[in-house]
């Protein structure tokens, strides 16, 4: 079987918390080693998923498709081929007719993108992935909004202390 391998990360926070590239590497080697694989091709970059825009490594990988002719892309999990519901769909009909199967180490067997059943499946998970990274974007959205936020302190006179009432 011959397979291609795909790793991203796209903070810091991910490289140094158990999604490095260094981690996503030896589950692929751990892989390859567990079954009767040959890696062709091995791509790995540190960029967000929130799109493909930028990603030169996952546009090559797309783009070698045609070339390599691969019957696997291993990816360490969904969110790491791409967090954009619409990128994925995209990228997924550019997968599809290569007859290359993608596969998701978190998952039990490779996923058919010819296959409506398995198609479904992923466009799920591309969904979650996507309301998650949307979920992360509002949190950091906050989170610089509470920094600019102006402090209130007992010498400014606009903040109106109120004693505290017991019942």
């Amino acid at each position: 079987m011959r397979i291609v391998t795909y790793a991203r990360v796209s903070t810091v926070k991910q490289e140094t918390e158990g999604q490095s590239l260094v981690n996503q590497e030896r589950a692929f080697l751990s892989y390859i080693n567990a079954k009767p694989a040959e890696r062709i091709a091995a791509y790995a970059e540190s960029k967000s998923a929130k799109s493909v825009e930028g990603r030169r490594e996952f546009l090559r990988l797309v783009r070698d498709l045609p070339v390599l002719k691969p019957d696997l892309v291993v990816v360490d999990t969904i969110d790491r081929f791409t967090r954009n519901l619409q990128d994925g769909l995209n990228l997924l009909e550019r997968f599809r007719g290569h007859v290359v199967r993608l596969f998701p180490l978190d998952w039990d067997e490779p996923v058919d993108l010819d296959n409506d059943r398995d198609w479904k499946n992923v466009v799920q998970e591309l969904m979650a992935a996507d309301y998650e990274r949307r979920r992360i974007r509002t949190r950091m959205n906050r989170s610089f909004q509470g920094r600019r936020a102006p402090i209130a302190h007992f010498s400014n006179p606009l903040y109106v202390h109120r004693p505290i009432v017991w019942p």
